[in-house]
């Protein structure tokens, strides 16, 4: 029971950890992740922008491959998606890929995964630990120890900062 407590507090100090950097980057004049920026990494060929009216080319094929996946049509652009392809109508097929944005990742996701994680590729691609991201940890470790060494009356108010 003990292991699996140690399990769950490191889980959830690291995402105390996370909510700590992304306060310390959101008190600059414009957040970071608004925007497919390359000094943190992004890749702006595949980063977009998340706002109203922007639709990714692929959420805008699975639309068009739910709603005519039943029906039999035999001239139209074929569209693939799960890894079927399907004929849609040239009209449905062109109002709904209009305007649509051939990336995968948003900015916010880029952000998350290129900036605070800096994630690898793959095992064969390991990378050293984030100095930032690993004084965060320990920032919250020191909180949670200094509320706990205090006794049960301060055990409450840890439990208040740690689930808020």
């Amino acid at each position: 029971m003990a292991f699996g407590s140690l399990c769950l507090a490191i889980c959830y100090n690291m995402y105390l950890a996370y909510a700590l950097i992304y306060m310390y980057y959101s008190v600059g004049s414009r957040l970071p992740w608004t925007g497919c920026y390359s000094t943190w990494g992004a890749n702006t060929r595949i980063c977009y922008i998340r706002k109203q009216g922007v639709k990714t080319c692929k959420a805008a094929s699975q639309r068009l491959y739910q709603r005519f996946q039943s029906q039999n049509i035999t001239f139209g652009v074929a569209v693939s998606t799960h890894d079927r392809n399907i004929l849609v109508p040239h009209k449905e097929y062109a109002l709904e890929m209009t305007g649509c944005v051939n990336a995968t990742k948003s900015a916010a996701e880029h952000f998350f995964w290129d900036k605070v994680l800096e994630s690898s590729q793959g095992f064969g691609d390991i990378k050293p630990m984030k100095l930032d991201l690993t004084i965060c940890y320990f920032i919250v470790w020191i909180h949670i120890f200094l509320f706990t060494c205090k006794g049960i009356k301060w055990f409450g108010k840890s439990v208040w900062y740690i689930m808020s």
